[in-house]
């Protein structure tokens, strides 16, 4: 059997468990049931201690996980710490060793620069003194033309002596074939003297012929311009007459036209200042512009053409007022 214990207040954790004199169970003043269910809450209690006692167990069993498994994990974050800094040290050495190798290397690139220096500066030496002895062979070249220059201007000299010898040989030949030729031409001119005072008197005999010759040819010149004048004269008098009919049966008239035409109808009299036509005439019309870019416009003749007009009907409608048209009217 339980244990029984009286007791008028049980506290536990805080709680107060009361019975009262009428056998009611209070747990922090709230009714909970009657007395005689006090051995349950006592069996409660006594698990609910349980469980807590158990609950704080586990507790500090979790607590001691906790704190070995954070034990482990710093002795893990030392260990990793060291190998950080192993790895640290690691690349140090690494960057130092390629560091090493980089001074190696540009003190070998230096030694490198100083070989190729040294090695054109020799050159460049080199160089120079061909220069020098292209210079020196270039001067020796010089001198050597220069020589043959003066031997060919004193050869030039020795010729031109020689030519000049020649020249006054030959102008001395020249003189005396000159000389000949005078003598020469003088016995020709004495000799064409006779024959030219023949030939002046032969001259005279055919100039006076042809002067005879010609007076008569004057005459003849001036009967055939008389009769050319009057010929001309003729003419000229039929050409005036055939002007003034002309003038009297064709008349020439200038129209200007309006902006947006499309046709035209003409009064001879009133719009052209033309005299009247007693019969039907025969007209004919041209169209001109200023404007060397304007649309070419052709003017037709409808109808019938009477006496006093016609009507001419365009190809297109007039744009622009620089259109004029030229009728041509014949009776």
């Amino acid at each position: 059997m339980p244990n029984k214990v009286a007791l008028e207040t049980l506290a536990l954790n805080n709680v107060d468990i009361v019975v009262s004199t009428d056998n009611k169970l209070f747990v922090n003043d709230i009714r909970q049931a009657d007395s005689i269910n006090i051995d349950s809450v006592d069996s409660r209690v006594a698990i609910e201690e349980s469980t807590e006692a158990a609950q704080v167990s586990s507790i500090d069993t979790r607590v001691a996980a906790e704190e070995t498994a954070r034990s482990t994990d710093v002795d893990s974050i030392d260990t990793r710490v060291s190998l950080e800094e192993s790895t640290e040290a690691a690349q140090v050495s690494s960057i130092d060793t390629r560091v090493a190798a980089e001074e190696t290397t540009r003190s070998t690139d230096v030694d490198s620069m100083d070989t190729r220096v040294s090695l054109e500066e020799s050159t460049e030496a080199a160089q120079v003194s061909s220069i020098d002895s292209r210079v020196a062979a270039e001067e020796t070249a010089r001198s050597t033309d220069v020589d043959s220059m003066d031997t060919r201007v004193s050869l030039e000299e020795s010729t031109e002596a020689a030519q000049v010898s020649s020249i006054d040989t030959r102008v001395a030949a020249e003189e005396t074939a000159r000389s000949t030729d005078v003598d020469s031409i003088d016995t020709r001119l004495a000799s064409a003297g006779s024959s030219d005072s023949t030939s002046i008197a032969s001259l005279d005999t055919r100039f006076a012929a042809e002067e005879t010759a010609r007076s008569t040819d004057v005459d003849s010149i001036d009967t055939r311009v008389s009769l050319e004048e009057s010929t001309e004269a003729a003419k000229i008098a039929s050409i005036d007459t055939r002007l003034g009919m002309e003038e009297n049966t064709t008349q020439v008239a200038t129209l200007a036209l309006a902006s947006g035409a499309e046709s035209v109808e003409v009064n001879f009299s009133s719009d052209l200042s033309m005299m009247a036509f007693y019969t039907t005439p025969a007209v004919a019309a041209m169209m001109r512009n200023t404007d060397a870019d304007a649309s070419i416009i052709i003017p037709m003749l409808v109808g019938e053409v009477s006496t006093t007009g016609c009507k001419f009907v365009f190809s297109d409608n007039i744009v622009g007022d620089n259109y004029k048209m030229d009728i041509i009217v014949t009776d």
